[in-house]
């Protein structure tokens, strides 16, 4: 066989792989949705009504939220292991402010503005007290807990309020209101991280903070708004999700932020910062929550729910790592 026939067929080989990795880098998450919804269905008949899909969809709405605000955050290679009890004390705050008797929409404003301060001091310990982002944020989740539980003073406090309720089980047609909001957090996040200078020099920042610096980013104030950002948008998941549930409880959102964070991995984010987007962030906690749907539905424990969503998240950080998902 001739040389420049071998390398010819080398060369296709080569095409052909490249190829094959370049259309699962972009489609992966859609082949994975499928993979999923396929397998599920074929294991329970129940899952493919629309009763069950509309109620994983509302379920997860509040994870895919907290998930886009700690996309911000591992964009930049930080992470945000707070955002869970964030949930909780917002929880609590709505309805304390409602029980005192606030109008529903200065309940709501009054949880979001006081629940950006746990993203102002951890951005500053981290930014100005040069506090790696998991201490940072790991006191940051065991403090906000603290006060959750203080606030809450024994049983949790009930919401009443319909508007507020209506925020969390209502449905506009047939969409369910956490789905909308999600909707609404989703495009903002993108149109952020896409369209505009701040977008960009986060994913800059990620990429090589050094020579961000080096170019004139003031690297620490866009670390800050990221932190302040996962904050928020976090306190407003606490709100949707006291509003499903019409109560605040301390022990709300114990677990999300690993639920958060394996969203963010399976979306194809890097956890050393720079890629991934805020629609496959969504996408992986829908992949997450459809995962969890389907064991609920076959009866598995949940423990063995926790063995497994450990699987998950251990595969998706080795399969990231390796590169196969990250463009």
């Amino acid at each position: 066989m001739k040389a420049d026939t071998i390398d010819s067929m080398r060369s296709l080989g080569i095409f052909r792989k490249n190829k094959f990795n370049e259309i699962w880098q972009r489609y992966y998450l859609l082949i994975l949705v499928g993979a999923v919804i396929a397998i599920s269905s074929v294991l329970h008949d129940a899952f493919l009504t629309k009763e069950n899909i509309m109620n994983v969809l509302a379920s997860n709405a509040m994870t895919a939220m907290v998930a886009l605000g700690m996309f911000f955050v591992i964009l930049t290679g930080g992470i945000d292991l707070s955002v869970g009890s964030i949930i909780a004390l917002s929880c609590c705050l709505l309805a304390g402010f409602l029980q005192q008797g606030f109008h529903w929409f200065f309940s709501i404003l009054f949880t979001l503005i006081i629940m950006c301060f746990p993203g102002v001091v951890s951005g500053v310990l981290i930014t100005r007290g040069q506090i790696p982002p998991f201490m940072a944020t790991l006191s940051m989740m065991t403090i906000v807990r603290g006060l959750a539980y203080m606030y809450q003073v024994g049983s949790p406090r009930l919401i009443f309020d319909k508007t507020v309720l209506f925020i969390g089980t209502g449905e506009i047609g047939w969409i369910p209101m956490p789905v909308l909001i999600l909707i609404v957090v989703f495009i903002v996040c993108a149109f952020v991280l896409g369209r505009t200078i701040f977008g960009r020099r986060l994913y800059a920042i990620g990429g090589n903070a050094l020579a961000s610096f080096l170019s004139g980013v003031l690297v620490k104030r866009y670390i800050l708004f990221v932190y302040i950002i996962s904050s928020f948008i976090s306190a407003l998941a606490g709100v949707v999700l006291g509003a499903r549930l019409m109560m605040g409880a301390a022990i709300f959102g114990q677990g999300y932020e690993l639920d958060a964070i394996a969203s963010v991995i399976i979306g194809g984010a890097s956890m050393n910062g720079g890629s991934g987007t805020a629609l496959n962030t969504v996408l992986g906690a829908f992949v997450f929550g459809f995962i969890s749907n389907i064991l609920n539905l076959v009866g598995v424990t949940s423990y063995m729910q926790m063995v497994i969503k450990g699987i998950i998240i251990f595969t998706a950080v080795l399969v990231s790592r390796r590169g196969l998902l990250t463009s």
